[in-house]
């Protein structure tokens, strides 16, 4: 039976993807310095270009995650895929409040929603400073640190750690995927557009997540072109053998 634990090690078709992810994002983190601060308040405003475009690409994420558990349904289904699809769905929902504007649903109830959206992530309890670390920004970091980052790093220099992402099937990524999620945190953390207010500074948020939200269509991608096959990687963390299982 295949194993649907993909090489962490990146192949040249993951380099390509990921190298496009982030020409896509510095090219989104260019762009306002190339606009006047009045557009770049129009760029990154609810339902404008960098919202709708992170939108699509966390839907597109969640049809290839979706895709890919149809396609290990009838051998070695592996879950994982599916709560992927599921997040990532969300992902999508809350970033267009669930069509709210583009359906005309109205206001909710600022007291509940302090942007009166029809969203979990803007619940007061979530939204508030003493939401601390319940803020969803604060909860999909942890997420794709942990995913994108930290499990590659830990599979290719544990085995016991190896040994577990095996046992519950967990799909790993290549490392160069979180590298490119970490470069584009290092950009939302030192990045001062000119002639931006405080709000301004508050919508630049929309760049950083229109940006993660590409990279994970690279990552799906990279799932998805991938062959299912039994991965092994060495002690030294720096070579792989692959082959079919029987």
């Amino acid at each position: 039976m295949n194993k649907l634990v993909p090489n962490w090690v990146a192949s040249t078709t993951d380099r390509r993807l990921a190298a496009a992810a982030m020409g896509f994002g510095l090219l989104a983190w260019v762009v306002p310095f190339l606009v006047s601060g009045d557009t770049t308040l129009r760029l990154t405003r609810e339902d404008g270009p960098y919202e709708t475009v992170g939108a699509i690409a966390f839907f597109t994420a969640a049809a290839l995650f979706a895709a890919l558990f149809v396609r290990t349904w009838r051998d070695d289904r592996c879950w994982w895929f599916l709560a992927l699809a599921g997040l990532f769905f969300f992902a999508g929902g809350e970033e267009v409040s669930w069509g709210q504007r583009i359906l005309g649903w109205g206001d909710v109830d600022r007291a509940a929603n302090v942007q009166g959206e029809t969203t979990l992530h803007n619940l007061e309890i979530f939204d508030t400073v003493e939401g601390g670390w319940l803020k969803f920004p604060r909860l999909f970091l942890l997420f794709w640190l942990g995913w994108l980052v930290a499990l590659p790093l830990l599979v290719g220099l544990t085995e016991p750690v190896q040994t577990l992402a095996r046992r519950l099937r967990v799909p790993i990524p290549a490392l160069v995927f979180g590298l490119v999620m970490l470069a584009n945190l290092a950009l939302s953390k030192t990045y001062r557009p000119l002639g931006l207010d405080d709000v301004g500074l508050e919508r630049i948020a929309e760049i950083r997540e229109c940006a993660q939200a590409v990279a994970l269509v690279a990552v799906g991608l990279s799932f998805w072109l991938r062959p299912v096959r039994t991965t092994t990687v060495s002690a030294g963390a720096d070579q792989v053998l692959s082959g079919h299982s029987p």
